[in-house]
């Protein structure tokens, strides 16, 4: 009972405080999937991810998700240490993600 009190004390307060920190305002966001279906990296079609996501620039933000992408069994974390110390020794899969997140990039730009 006390502890679900304090919480309550807790969330009323929070709640008067909301003006304070959150200030309301549309945003516009682009939000897609595209399923790679494991697509060899000579088909990577820069042309049709740039018309895909030309209604991007008049958002505020961009969603891109990849589904079917082969990234390799390793871990993220083990791919940014092979991306800053040994490019060379990086993984198939994570160098065609890599050439995904480079084709979406340009087309956002």
């Amino acid at each position: 009972p006390w502890a679900s009190r304090r919480r309550d004390a807790h969330l009323a307060a929070l709640r008067r405080s909301v003006p304070e920190f959150i200030v309301p305002r549309e945003v516009k966001v682009l939000a897609g999937t595209w399923n790679v279906n494991c697509m060899k990296l000579q088909e990577l079609n820069t042309s049709s991810i740039a018309t895909w996501l030309s209604g991007a620039h008049d958002c505020h933000l961009a969603v891109v998700g990849l589904q079917e992408m082969e990234v390799g069994g390793k871990s993220v974390a083990e791919s940014l240490v092979k991306d800053t110390f040994a490019k060379g020794l990086q993984e198939k899969g994570n160098f065609v993600a890599q050439s995904w997140v480079g084709a979406i990039e340009t087309a956002l730009r």
